[in-house]
């Protein structure tokens, strides 16, 4: 979430920073700020600039742990495609069995004296160790290579992100300038406060206390907005807690309101407000999920990269239908605690999904003290079969080896059981699996973020790893878990691919109930939907007031609904008592078996009334129709004929033919719209009518003109006679006045005004 309108909030230190990696003897900046300040997204802005104010730059981007080889191998990577330096050089440099001492002289020699370079080393924390109550680079090598990178002085430059600033050894790290960043000034508080929705309603005063309570802590901002979204607390109430939790934490009271209050606040009580407000904020977002929610949240949790939603199927575990996986994740994602999108796992088509590191931190923090850490060491395990797979499946694939020796370390560790120390000195265990702290909740997000950028003459992203001779390493410490047989890989890469099939198909069903719902049932009426269906329902522009969101357990506030989108999730809780007691009528439905998904009208009253009620107006609409096939003025077609006879015409089309027959003689060419799938007793909500020409009527206006009298009239309309669509348009040759309402159907209209 914290993309572009993060940039440009920060667009001072964008600007001054970038300057002083293009036209300063700097060799490279260190931006350093607690966790889910925006590093990661003022980096992606700085590289951005960089490529704008040099477009001939070269810029390698490498995330996470390095090594002298990874490094130079990814520096080596961007050249290559940059087509800009000798193809010989950057052969010798990328040779991972040559000393780095002598490949990086090399580079410098031929290449860095002459052509722009940037290396952006984003997410570094994971390279770092506290020594001495200093923090250094934990391998010797690496910390060799980066002192020595300035000596001499050349066109290259360094970038890095992490979140405690240190130092390297000797005198030349001295050619590294340290950039802090902290939290946002009350202005660009309020500026980040209008681009989220449930923030941007809040008054000035409020906008101002929610700074404070935060300490313009852009992460703790979003927390917040997820809370508030979420319906169930008001700001006031959220105020006071946060307030209370922070005097607890510091001792200290929240830095007071009015025309004397700090405009800013010191780096340290910013650090400890912000830390203390996440805490609370978080747990409050945690203990609204359900508890499937939460077992697939802390899963993702422990992946140090973006992996497809499918991911989540293997193994075997809690979470094997797609279909459930995808709700999970969207409801994590509704309140602000996962991040799904675009793939990050090569080949995958599924949603990506991924927990910002900084909320990983805090949750891995929050199961250790509450000894919930064999939980978390499930997950390990959990990821590490998935990344044996993956070795299983590629053997030379170094990154997977990589993570699953990661993820079984974690997983063997003690001190998942032992409570933590403070989130800003986390246990060994938490502060290995926490490193980080991308922006947009990803290892990753630099690197996506800057895919876009043209004007950088080479963009290479690498994913730091281990070399393919650590394949028989990883094999030799792990005896008692073999690698994955080849019909263990070939069984597993099947259930991927139909759990990828399976997401794609349940994407595409939703994408079409939600194009539906946008269309036919419009901006009025309150539809209930789970997380996933909600969020598509925002994309296709409804607006967040007008979705009620569907959770496990709150199964009544279906009453509170207009309509109510079902999937199988919901069906399965509900059971007999859907149809029964909450929402009788299917209004349209999508697809079939275990993936359709049903919208339905809700019955407020309750099924029963709902029938009494859908008869009665059944009864109206046969008689208001018999009526109309009486009237000189309007003519139909027989199957129309047929229709209105029956009562199978929505009440509004009833009174609006009526009333345009009484100005102007019309003929129905037909009716039609009651939605796919729907249920018999559903009227059709739209007509094809043309100017009536005969001689028993008397025509003002004929031909194209008496239409656009038609279509105005239509048009001057009040709610909930106003059609939702209407236009003239072609049919069977000739023009025709289109007219359609929105579903659902109302019940009771002709009582309050009947036909004639």
């Amino acid at each position: 979430m914290m993309g572009l309108g993060l940039q440009s909030i920060r667009s001072v230190e964008r600007r001054r920073w970038s300057a002083d990696l293009v036209s300063s003897a700097t060799a490279g900046l260190v931006l350093h700020g607690v966790g889910g300040i925006g590093k990661s997204t003022l980096a992606a802005g700085i590289t951005e600039r960089v490529g704008r104010l040099e477009p001939g730059r070269v810029t390698a981007v490498i995330t996470g742990e390095v090594s002298p080889d990874t490094f130079l191998a990814g520096l080596a990577a961007a050249l290559r495609g940059g087509q800009a330096a000798d193809p010989e050089t950057v052969r010798e440099a990328g040779r991972a069995g040559l000393p780095w001492a002598h490949r990086l002289a090399l580079l410098r020699e031929r290449v860095l004296g002459r052509l722009p370079v940037l290396v952006v080393l984003d997410n570094f924390d994971e390279n770092l160790s506290a020594e001495s109550g200093r923090w250094t680079v934990r391998d010797p090598a690496l910390g060799g290579l980066l002192a020595s990178w300035a000596d001499p002085p050349h066109l290259g430059r360094l970038l890095i992100t992490c979140r405690q600033p240190f130092t390297l050894p000797g005198q030349t790290g001295q050619a590294f300038g340290l950039r802090r960043l902290g939290p946002l000034s009350r202005s660009e508080a309020g500026e980040l406060a209008a681009s989220l929705p449930a923030l941007a309603p809040l008054g000035a005063g409020e906008i101002d206390r929610a700074w404070r309570l935060l300490a313009g802590h852009p992460r703790d901002m979003e927390y917040l907005n997820a809370l508030l979204a979420s319906g169930r607390v008001r700001f006031p109430d959220v105020a006071r807690r946060l307030s209370e939790a922070i005097r607890l934490r510091t001792g200290r009271p929240v830095p007071p309101a009015g025309p004397d209050a700090p405009v800013a606040l010191s780096p340290e009580a910013a650090d400890a407000i912000a830390l203390g407000a996440g805490s609370l904020l978080l747990g409050e977002l945690f203990d609204q999920l359900s508890a499937d929610a939460r077992a697939l949240l802390i899963g993702a949790s422990v992946y140090r990269a973006p992996v497809g939603r499918n991911v989540q199927l293997l193994p075997p575990g809690p979470h094997r239908r797609a279909a459930e996986v995808t709700r999970l994740a969207a409801e994590a994602a509704a309140a602000g605690l996962l991040t799904a999108g675009p793939a990050g796992d090569p080949g995958d088509d599924p949603p990506s999904v991924f927990v910002h590191r900084w909320t990983a931190s805090e949750l891995h923090r929050r199961l250790a003290e509450a000894r919930h850490g064999q939980e978390l060491a499930d997950a390990h395990r959990r990821a590490a079969e998935y990344w044996r797979w993956r070795i299983a499946a590629a053997p030379h694939d170094s990154h997977a080896v990589q993570e699953a020796r990661y993820h079984l370390r974690q997983a063997d560790d003690p001190a998942g059981d032992r409570p933590a120390r403070h989130a800003s000195q986390p246990a060994p265990a938490a502060r290995r699996a926490a490193r980080g702290g991308g922006s947009n909740g990803s290892r990753a997000s630099l690197a996506r973020r800057l895919r876009p950028v043209g004007l950088v003459a080479a963009v290479v992203i690498v994913t730091a790893g281990l070399t393919a001779a650590a394949a028989g390493a990883f094999s030799a410490r792990t005896p008692d878990r073999p690698a994955a047989s080849t019909r263990q890989a070939v069984t597993q890469a099947a259930a991927v691919r139909g759990g990828r099939a399976a997401l794609r198909a349940e994407a595409a069903l939703r994408e079409r109930a939600a194009a539906w719902v946008a269309g036919q049932v419009g901006r009025g009426p309150l539809v209930a939907c789970d997380p996933a269906m909600c969020s598509a329902l925002l994309a296709h522009g409804l607006p967040r007031a007008g979705l009620l969101m569907l959770r496990p357990g709150t199964a009544a506030s279906l009453r509170g609904a207009d309509v109510a989108i079902t999937a199988a999730a919901d069906r399965g809780r509900l059971g007999r008592r859907l149809a029964s007691e909450y929402a009788p009528e299917v209004i349209a439905s999508f697809g079939s078996g275990p993936l359709r998904i049903d919208v339905r009208a809700v019955a407020p009253g309750g099924a029963a009334a709902y029938r009494t009620a859908i008869t009665a107006d059944l009864a109206a609409r046969r008689e208001a129709g018999s009526q109309l096939l009486l009237n000189p003025r309007i003519g139909v077609t027989p199957a129309a004929r047929g229709q209105l006879a029956a009562g199978q015409v929505d009440t509004r089309l009833l009174l609006t033919l009526a009333a345009m027959a009484a100005t102007e003689p019309v003929r129905v060419v037909a009716f039609a719209d009651s939605g796919p799938g729907a249920g018999p007793d559903l009227p059709l909500r739209s007509a094809e009518v043309a100017v009536k020409v005969a001689a028993d009527a008397v025509v003002k206006v004929a031909g194209p003109a008496g239409l656009k009298y038609l279509l105005a009239f239509v048009s001057a309309q009040q709610p909930p006679y106003r059609p939702a669509r209407s236009a003239i348009v072609a049919a069977a040759g000739s023009p025709v006045l289109s007219i359609e309402f929105t579903a659902p159907s109302p019940l009771g209209l002709m009582a309050a005004q009947p036909l004639t």
